[in-house]
């Protein structure tokens, strides 16, 4: 049973950093062909490019408490749902503040995720397999990018 839910933190903690990786990596080409659906204003568009990574790094810090109050696996589900409810919000936006907060709630789940998910697989993991899982989740967030470009 160990062996299966280590397996599943390390497929799909792996994926959310391929994602989060593929994010910072295509959302400034991106902006071109949005800019054409969306008008907004050249200070609108890098609110749109920078409020994820802002609000991932602030959401880093308040993961870690939320982590010891919480637990590891209610801050990962809180972050799935934020990427769910980001990424609908991003899909159906008719305006740049829709946008915005789409954007917005990404980064919040980035941060929780990117702050959560190593510890939670470090935990899991056997120790001789500890450093290579943790670094997995680093090669794919550079995965993600390049994937992206």
């Amino acid at each position: 049973k160990r062996c299966n839910a280590m397996s599943r933190v390390v497929i799909f903690g792996c994926l959310g950093m391929a994602l989060f990786g593929y994010d910072t990596g295509i959302v400034s080409g991106a902006m071109i062909l949005v800019r054409n659906d969306i008008k907004m204003t050249v200070d609108e568009a890098e609110l749109v490019v920078s409020i994820t990574m802002l609000l991932a790094a602030i959401a880093t810090i308040f993961g870690i408490p939320f982590n010891s109050w919480l637990g590891r696996k209610p801050v990962i589900m809180s972050a799935a749902l934020l990427y769910m409810v980001g990424s609908g919000l991003i899909a159906v936006a008719a305006d740049v503040w829709h946008l915005v907060l789409g954007r917005a709630l990404l980064g919040v789940a980035i941060g929780f995720a990117s702050g959560t998910v190593p510890m939670y697989s470090a935990e899991l993991a056997l120790p001789a397999y500890r450093g290579m899982i943790v670094t997995l989740n680093d090669l794919n967030i550079v995965v993600g990018q390049l994937l992206a470009a």
